[in-house]
């Protein structure tokens, strides 16, 4: 059964992980069409996007009918998949409070160099950790709302949460 239940969270996990895929690249459209206009040579062509939008909309229509079906029938499954989630935001939120801590106390702290490569300065880092904390404290809320059946789908922002996928423990 356990097995079983692995199998389960892991194909939501994939059928996420795939809207988001499809999101970004819809949104990267968008940008580029408000930068440059319609006729920038670098667009994908009309059938690409309508096609990834097609695919995100079916792909997260079944991710939905899934969550619910399990929410309904087998709650086990959507435990151990948000649990997964919510131990990655769990350790984010765990070591910016530990960073922001030392920083109050005007102990030495050292701000991880692994951030995007735009964010310089200190306090370029500090802002950056702290809206960090911000969406993970904002996805775990979401989480809360996937178990409670509130919603049945989230997103990871992996700009703020860089290392998301690193910190998630698939057990």
């Amino acid at each position: 059964m356990k097995e079983n239940n692995m199998k389960k969270a892991l194909e939501l996990e994939e059928l996420r992980k795939r809207v988001d895929e499809l999101e970004k690249e819809i949104g990267k459209v968008g940008d580029m069409v408000d930068r440059f206009g319609h006729d920038y040579k670098f667009l994908p062509p009309p059938e690409t996007f309508f096609k990834w939008r097609e695919e995100k909309e079916t792909t997260q229509a079944r991710l939905v009918e899934l969550v619910d079906t399990y929410r309904s029938q087998n709650h086990e499954v959507i435990e151990l998949w948000t649990s997964w989630h919510q131990k990655a935001c769990e350790s984010i939120i765990r070591e910016n409070e530990e960073l922001q801590s030392n920083i109050e106390k005007r102990k030495s702290f050292v701000i991880p160099n692994s951030l995007p490569a735009e964010i310089q300065s200190d306090k370029d880092k500090i802002l950056y950790l702290s809206v960090q904390e911000k969406t993970a404290k904002e996805l775990l809320h979401r989480l809360r709302k996937i178990d409670t059946g509130k919603c049945s789908y989230f997103s990871i922002n992996t700009y703020y949460l860089y290392d998301y996928y690193d910190l998630m423990i698939l057990e």
